[in-house]
């Protein structure tokens, strides 16, 4: 007997995966934009990144083959999926070192070097304009100052590219210039020192005495004398530099040395306020004495008579040939004197002039009046003035009339 059994049968609809690509092969980086279909979708790129998006971007950055798997997927749970192959070629590596990269010379021949790998074929593009094909060594010539950007492409076969840059910088050349004044002068002396150099950011002057300076106008102290030759050096960019050796070389003078000392004399009499000074300096050619007493000397060790007893300051003032001088002082006690003496002979026709004249010896004399008589008690000469406290003048042996007086008794 027979029966009959129906059923229905639903067949859901399916997705049909689709991979949409801008590009599958090219050069890293290398950026492919991926579509799929409008059903849900999962991205698998082969290179480690997953995605759920329909439209999307996606770098690759190393060469190799890369399989790109899209998952397409219904809401009825059917799916489809699709592939598609990535290949990344490989990239060269852009590399060259310059045997220069800095400069003060003009013209400067310039040495490239490649070092690149992976390529085949090379363009130098240069700062000057010179371009070259070159797959090694390249000379190049600048001929001005200025700051080159230099660029080398690196390709291959697979129209890859890469590119490296060196920067060139030539500078103009330092040039050293300076001057000094004052040119001489007595130690210690001060010298100021001016910078005129151009291309030039650091300084060095070497003075000649062993000292130094990186200052540009730096003010020196010379303390010792001598002639010394000065340098100065300016550097510039590129480890550039020049020397300049000052044509007016520094002359120091040596400054004399005042001293001295003193002693008193006892002539004719004891403490009679007599000093012998003795110049004890040097390197002197003048000297100027000053006694303290309202008196100066210019003699080189002269001998004074102090009026009256007490303290004096003794200053002397040396200088020499060049105009250098120096100073020195004492304070000098005269010891207590005052006086009279008189001398009991005198011969006013022969002899050396202190004994010619009749003239009494005396120091601290307040007062003074001297009579000279002949036997019969006549007024022959007389006299009452002093100088400084000593008696200021002498009997020539003459009378009033100025008439010579016989050898006798007065």
């Amino acid at each position: 007997c027979p029966n009959t059994f129906i059923k229905s049968v639903v067949i859901l609809p399916t997705p049909v995966s689709q991979i949409t690509a801008s590009t599958l092969v090219g050069c890293p980086p290398l950026t492919i934009t991926f579509q799929g279909d409008n059903s849900f979708n999962s991205w698998n790129f082969g290179n480690g990144n997953t995605s759920s998006l329909n439209l999307i971007n996606q770098i690759y950055t190393t060469s190799g083959n890369y399989t790109v798997t899209l998952v397409s997927q219904f809401a009825n749970g059917c799916s489809d999926t699709s592939h598609v192959s990535v290949n990344i070629y490989p990239s060269p590596t852009s590399d060259f070192v310059a045997s220069v990269d800095s400069s003060c010379v003009i013209p400067l021949n310039v040495l490239f070097t490649n070092y690149s790998t992976g390529a085949n074929g090379y363009l130098w593009l240069f700062g000057n304009g010179t371009t070259s094909t070159s797959n090694n060594l390249v000379n190049i010539l600048f001929n001005n100052t200025g700051v080159y950007q230099n660029a080398l492409i690196a390709s291959n076969q697979y129209g890859c590219s890469d590119t490296s840059y060196s920067t060139l910088s030539i500078y103009n050349e330092p040039i050293a210039h300076g001057s000094l004044s004052p040119s001489s002068g007595c130690e210690p002396l001060s010298v100021q020192f001016t910078n005129n150099s151009s291309n030039s950011n650091n300084y060095l002057w070497l003075f000649g005495d062993g000292g130094s300076s990186i200052l540009s106008n730096p003010l020196y102290d010379y303390t010792t004398s001598g002639l010394f030759q000065v340098k100065l050096i300016s550097y510039g960019n590129a480890s550039c530099s020049d020397t300049l050796e000052l044509t007016d070389t520094v002359n120091v003078y040596p400054n004399p040395v005042a001293s001295f000392t003193y002693t008193e004399l006892h002539v004719p009499v004891e403490n009679s306020g007599l000093i012998q000074l003795v110049n004890t300096s040097i390197l002197a050619d003048s000297y100027l004495w000053n006694f303290g007493d309202n008196t100066s000397d210019t003699t080189k060790n002269p001998i004074h008579r102090y009026s009256i007893y007490g303290n004096y300051e003794i200053f002397l003032y040396v200088e020499n040939n060049f105009g250098c001088w120096d100073t020195a002082r004492q304070n000098v006690r005269i010891s207590e004197f005052h006086g009279l003496y008189v001398s009991n002979a005198f011969s006013p026709e022969y002899g050396p002039a202190e004994v010619r004249t009749f003239k009494p010896r005396g120091i601290g004399i307040e007062t003074y009046h001297i009579y000279i008589y002949d036997n019969w008690g006549n007024l022959i000469w007389e006299s009452n003035q002093l100088l400084y406290t000593e008696p200021a003048e002498g009997w020539d042996g003459n009378d009033r009339n100025g008439q010579p007086m016989p050898q006798d008794t007065y």
